[in-house]
């Protein structure tokens, strides 16, 4: 049987608090709670309480295993365990961001007004700066950092679109972190998705002409 390595319980820990806090809430929840807020931050749908407590804890199990199961099946195997310092910082990164969305809807529904945004997008800003930093370390693997056809291809594209995808995401951490306090809800859709899917159109790009090049350069080198 595999030893629990003592930094494992950390993320236990997570889970431990996500049952506690849903053991916790439920007898103090109404019957139908927020579950679904609009970009003004106004709750536009609802849901049973129990579906809520479950959910999110739920969602955190999930996250905790599918950690576990990635070095097990990846076919990169040994770049994962490269990363796994990193990996597992990521895992808890995300666990924890969890935990707090768990808490902060549930909030409203045992009677305290909030601005869901003004809570929520500096904590999605803060995820991104981390992941961003995090995934410059990746090497080439199917489920963590900028997957495109060519950055699978080849480890330098991989590692240099990662190494701008870094400062890219970082930066849209920042960004999100930021257009949640100051922009009105009118328009802070339109300021998130222009920026995200830019980025992510750039980083499509940018992977494939990487590879373009580092395909006729390799076409250009003499052939013995």
């Amino acid at each position: 049987m595999r030893e629990l390595n003592k930094k494992e319980l950390i993320p236990i820990a997570l889970l431990i608090v996500a049952a506690l806090l849903a053991i916790y809430v439920y007898p103090l929840l109404p019957a139908e709670v927020p579950m679904h807020w609009n970009a003004a931050g106004e709750v536009d749908s609802y849901g049973s309480k129990l579906f809520h407590v479950l959910l999110y804890p739920g969602i955190i199990v999930f996250i905790y295993a599918l950690f576990e199961l990635i070095p097990r099946i990846e076919v990169f195997r040994k770049n994962i365990k490269d990363f796994m310092k990193h990996f597992f910082i990521m895992k808890v990164a995300i666990m924890a961001f969890m935990i707090y969305i768990f808490a902060l809807t549930t909030l409203p529904a045992l009677g305290y007004a909030i601005n869901f945004n003004v809570f929520l997008m500096p904590a999605v800003g803060l995820l991104m700066v981390i992941i961003g930093y995090l995934i410059k370390f990746a090497k080439r693997n199917f489920f963590v950092g900028i997957r495109t056809p060519w950055t699978l291809a080849s480890d330098t594209v991989w590692k240099k679109t990662h190494e701008l995808g870094s400062w890219v995401f970082m930066a849209m951490g920042v960004w999100l972190a930021v257009v949640g306090l100051i922009l009105s809800p009118k328009y802070l859709v339109w300021g998130i998705l222009v920026p995200v899917l830019g980025s992510v159109v750039w980083m499509f790009v940018y992977s494939y002409l990487l590879y373009k090049k580092e395909s006729e350069d390799f076409q250009k080198e003499p052939k013995l």
